[in-house]
């Protein structure tokens, strides 16, 4: 039963067989309440251990099950209580709860601190010796073995203690620019496309630069950019202080360079990074072709930077209820087998989801769950096309996390932030070429096209060049060079003309873009947007192109976990990020949906 209606109802109001079914995990609150005391009871056993790793394997053996146990219990009292947050964020029974697991997931984290630094004081001999000796520890291999590729960047007890205290002054850069950004920083007001006066905010920057009205777009852009640029040397110390930290951080662990102090911890190779802004720069000609495009089909004379996210036809998007948008992932995901095909329905069956917006509803979509439970899809579908891919994605996350936790044990049952976009992003690509193969409507052919580019564009490409700047910006601080706001500006300008060539023109208020940025202050975090995308296109286009074959390849790659690392999980999958192909096969996506769009203008 479809419920989108005006007003929204209460949580108590909506259909059950709407709502994820959170008795999986707890029958009520009572039961919860039990567990939630249980694994208080279990925190002073696990830290009465501190101090015994050197009495032998059986210890070591004792001390990783009752942190398996903990955790394993915390993770399923913390995922039921945020669930039920999430249901109406006005109930405040189950706020507190929420706020009550969140305190004991971090006492559970305070608990088990102690056990890297203790193993590390064992030498690499007896870590191995302890795997030989104790067979049930051979599960653990692979955590051991991680810890002693790392010994090299872990210091002394005292000085790893020292740095985490450093960490409470370090953070102040970003805890700055987030405050200075979301709290201090006013924009200006403009008129909508009515002639109505809007306040530019942060949430609001995007629906205006998709206004149809090129005046509103401009004075948006404008009015935005030179907000930050008044700022622009606060701006650029600030981001100076925090690349300064990750040079400090980085040649206190003793690596080369604040990039492999990122990469080298979960063991993804530099030539991952390279490849991936090496291979972006020799396809930029595709994106100047994708950039003719869009200017001849605006109509405009010059393409500025603020016609860019504009809609490019006014055709109003297509109705679909959930139930076809279920329908249609179903079929999309047809090339996957049978197996995953039949899990995916089920879950579909046995209520995965929350699917409408009731009052109090946590806004947005996710999956989650816990080790222990059946994946939960938080959605709050508006019967469109968005919501319809938004629900191929997050059923991709939940497939990933069904098929690694039916396959791995605990301490392997997660899957890493590098792959994490991939099952997701695959997803959505077999729904796109399902549905173009399947609809001779040239208006829903033209908005799946032209949104399959933009989003190419936003992800693989644009997130590329933020990589490219965040790599070169740390490279100038780590030769000497200082971060002022000419030289940021200058660096990220000359990218932008770099990536998106003659076809564009410029702004000069747009060379301040670096300093809106908030992804900035996780450093090296956003090219794994790129690898995502690119990871996921080049599998979607093998296993549609090569048959069962490279499907079975992919479900097993969702059965890894983290049992191994994510580039060797991905070349088992048929993908080796540390060559160019996958991002060359995204690339060719690209371009193949260039041609498509072409052949439907004409």
């Amino acid at each position: 039963m479809t419920m989108i209606a005006h007003e929204l109802p209460s949580r108590s109001a909506v259909n059950t067989e709407d709502t994820w079914d959170i008795t999986s995990l707890y029958a009520d609150d009572t039961a919860w309440e039990a567990d939630f005391a249980r694994v208080t009871e279990l925190l002073p056993g696990l830290q009465a251990l501190q101090g015994t790793l050197h009495q032998g394997p059986a210890v070591l053996l004792t001390v990783f099950e009752q942190q398996e146990t903990l955790s394993k219990l915390a993770e399923q009292v913390l995922v039921y209580a945020s669930l039920r947050a999430d249901e109406d964020t006005a109930n405040a029974h189950y706020q507190a709860m929420d706020e009550r697991a969140s305190t004991l997931i971090a006492q559970v984290g305070t608990t088990t601190a102690w056990i890297d630094p203790e193993l590390l004081m064992l030498s690499d001999t007896q870590l191995r010796g302890y795997l030989a000796a104790e067979p049930k520890l051979a599960i653990y291999t692979r955590t051991i073995e991680e810890l002693i590729r790392m010994r090299p960047h872990i210091r002394s007890a005292e000085i790893e203690e020292l740095l985490a205290q450093a960490s409470e002054a370090t953070r102040g850069p970003s805890a700055i620019y987030g405050m200075f950004t979301d709290a201090d920083l006013k924009f200006p007001t403009i008129d909508d496309e009515k002639g109505q006066p809007i306040e530019i905010t942060h949430g609001r920057y995007i629906p205006l630069l998709e206004s149809q009205d090129r005046r509103v777009r401009r004075e948006a852009f404008l009015g935005y950019h030179n907000t930050y640029k008044q700022y622009r040397n606060t701006l650029a110390a600030t981001y100076a202080a925090s690349v300064r930290a990750n040079i400090f951080y980085a040649r206190a662990h003793g690596y080369s360079s604040s990039i492999e102090a990122r990469l080298k911890p979960h063991d993804i190779p530099l030539a991952v990074y390279e490849n991936l802004v090496s291979t972006v720069n020799a396809n930029l000609p595709k994106l100047h072709r994708y950039l003719r495009l869009r200017k001849k089909l605006l109509n405009v004379e010059e393409l500025h930077t603020y016609d860019l996210y504009t809609p490019l036809t006014t055709a109003p998007p297509p109705k679909i209820s959930f139930e076809e948008a279920a329908s249609l992932v179903m079929q999309s995901i047809t090339p996957l087998g049978a197996e995953y095909g039949g899990v995916l329905g089920g879950g579909l069956e046995s209520r995965w989801i929350d699917r409408y917006e009731n009052k109090g509803k946590r806004s947005g979509a996710y999956s989650w769950g816990a080790y222990t439970s059946q994946p939960f899809v938080l959605m709050n579908y508006q019967n469109n096309l968005n919501s319809m891919f938004t629900l191929a994605h997050e059923l991709g996350h939940s497939m990933h996390s069904y098929f690694t936790r039916q396959t791995q044990p605990y301490v392997y049952g997660h899957y890493t932030l590098f792959v994490a976009e991939v099952a997701s992003t695959l997803n959505e690509a077999l729904l796109v070429e399902h549905m173009l193969k399947t609809t001779a409507d040239p208006t829903l052919r033209f908005q799946l096209i032209t949104q399959q580019l933009d989003d190419v564009r936003g992800t693989l490409l644009r997130q590329t060049l933020f990589a490219e700047f965040e790599l070169e910006a740390h490279r100038m601080a780590e030769s000497g060079e200082a971060l002022t706001a000419d030289n940021l500006s200058n660096l990220y300008r000359g990218l932008v003309e770099r990536y998106y060539g003659p076809e564009l023109v410029i702004d000069d208020e747009l060379e301040i873009e670096w300093a809106r940025i908030p992804h900035f202050y996780r450093s090296f975090y956003v090219y794994q947007y790129s690898t995502g995308i690119s990871a996921a296109l080049a599998l979607a286009d093998k296993i549609l192109h090569e048959g069962n074959g490279a499907a079975e390849q992919y479900i097993n790659f969702l059965r890894g976990g983290s049992s191994k690392s994510s580039i060797e999980l991905l070349k088992g999958a048929g993908v080796d990020m540390t060559t160019p192909e996958p991002v060359q096969r995204a690339m060719n996506a690209f371009d193949g949906w260039q041609d498509q769009l072409e052949a439907l203008i004409k």
